[in-house]
């Protein structure tokens, strides 16, 4: 299960991908400006860092993945609205009994794999995957189909 915007700002604080000074400040600006304190330091962060995918891997059972290592399975692909995927690079990849493993390329965008989870349940497993594994894996599943389709 995802932990709440606050837990996971407090999980990041003690893991040191934030300063508390970061922090006081953002707060201080976010107040100012009626802006989200979690999205507003999320995108200051360094993504591609591997420090952070280490942080997902220690503190929230994530796991990695070679998206192209895998074929994927179109059943569960389809449980999830293609806008949704696109918007958030997030691809429902499988499904082993009752739980799907969402392969994500940002798994800070909590936003997202709430509204995808919303489709293929609360108990879904997150694999961490790169931005490029994640667009080739729409592309390959979900675009050349829809695109041979029209083509016929």
């Amino acid at each position: 299960m995802l932990p709440d915007k606050k837990t996971m700002l407090k999980k990041m604080l003690e893991a040191n991908l934030l300063d508390r000074k970061q922090v006081s400040e953002a707060i201080a600006y976010c107040k100012k400006q009626n802006e989200d304190l979690y999205h507003y330091l999320t995108t200051r962060l360094d993504k591609s860092s591997a420090k952070i995918n280490r942080f997902f891997i220690d503190n929230f059972d994530c796991h990695p993945i070679i998206l192209n290592d895998i074929v994927l399975n179109p059943d569960v692909l389809n449980m999830v609205p293609t806008s949704l995927m696109v918007n958030h690079l997030i691809v429902p990849a499988f499904q082993i009994r009752q739980r799907v493993y969402l392969a994500v390329s940002d798994p800070l965008d909590i936003d997202g794999l709430r509204a995808v989870m919303k489709y293929t349940g609360e108990r879904s497993g997150i694999l961490l995957s790169s931005k490029d594994h994640i667009i080739k894996a729409l592309a390959e599943y979900l675009f050349k189909p829809k695109i041979a389709s029209i083509m016929k």
